[in-house]
């Protein structure tokens, strides 16, 4: 969260918030200050999340856009919070601040247990299976859309381009090259649709089933069905601390995965023969995203930007 969105949200924000919708500020437990200011409603006991997004990082339509796709996934059965409509009949709703507004939006507080990759073998497969079958039902749900959700697409993402935020020359070789390869790639209503984009586990619960819960659609967009698992496989191999260049195919994990999806749907020949290459995208993208936030800045980050440096200047030419 960039300072200056930290100092507009003054009290004044939080009188409207009462005014409008009945929220009072004491009533909220603050959870979380990543892209937007998270809390749990009420403070006690919590039924509810409410999430206030600068302006500066989503617009209204962009939240009304996201709290449809979570409604259109719960309804066709998929485990996932819930988007909830707020007092006057909307999904998202403006509150003004000094510079731009804060976008209301509330959704359901799921109760569940986080989980983490890399504990032990036994427990990264059965994530995977568990993400290979989710995924499978968010791409068929996807492809099944009939009315348009007015997301944005993976190339109006600004942080996919890295000449515009990393100085590194080696990195902006690489960055332009993956970016070229991205937009060579040809769309297809059974490869591109509307994703998560972002579920690792930091954005999802097991509830008292052990299913996945789907937490925090902040980042879905219409991308390549293959991101959502790609996400997920570099996370594995950051979490066992596996080399840039391992047998991700053929690996265990990777297999899971595919096994899983194909219980649900055919694994497409797209997943198989792209995977590596957005596993690599994913890296390149999330280095350009901290120098975008200016997280680079942070000596504690220090160590662990070298080594995505490291990993980026590892990979096989585009």
């Amino acid at each position: 969260m960039q300072q200056e969105h930290i100092d507009l949200l003054d009290d004044k924000v939080f009188q409207e918030l009462y005014q409008k919708h009945g929220i009072l500020k004491d009533d909220l437990k603050p959870l979380g200050t990543s892209e937007a200011f998270v809390y749990g409603y009420p403070k006690q006991n919590p039924t509810d999340i409410i999430r206030l997004t600068h302006s500066s990082h989503r617009s209204v339509s962009d939240m009304e856009a996201e709290a449809r796709f979570i409604l259109y996934l719960k309804s066709n059965g998929i485990q996932t919070m819930s988007s909830k409509y707020l007092r006057d009949g909307s999904l998202a709703s403006e509150i003004s601040c000094e510079k731009g507004s804060f976008i209301l939006s509330r959704y359901s507080f799921e109760k569940g247990e986080f989980t983490e990759l890399g504990l032990s073998k036994e427990k990264d497969l059965e994530l995977a299976y568990k993400w290979g079958v989710l995924f499978a039902k968010l791409h068929q749900a996807s492809i099944a859309l009939k009315e348009p959700i007015h997301r944005s697409t993976i190339f109006e993402r600004v942080w996919i381009d890295a000449s515009l935020f990393v100085s590194n020359k080696e990195i902006l070789s690489q960055g332009k090259k993956a970016l070229e390869w991205l937009k060579s790639l040809k769309k297809t209503k059974e490869n591109f649709g509307l994703i998560h984009g972002d579920l690792h586990t930091g954005n999802f619960l097991l509830d008292e089933d052990q299913e996945i819960v789907m937490l925090d659609f902040d980042d879905s967009l219409y991308h390549f069905f293959v991101d959502d698992l790609a996400v997920v496989v570099n996370s594995y191999r950051k979490a066992n601390q596996l080399d840039a260049n391992w047998d991700l195919i053929n690996d265990e994990f990777t297999q899971a995965l595919f096994k899983a999806y194909s219980s649900i749907c055919p694994v497409p020949d797209f997943f198989v023969k792209n995977l590596e290459k957005f596993v690599e995208f994913r890296e390149i993208s999330l280095y350009t995203f901290y120098h975008q936030k200016e997280l680079h800045l942070k000596k504690s980050l220090d160590q662990h930007l070298i080594q995505m440096e490291d990993t980026i200047l590892s990979y096989k030419k585009w």
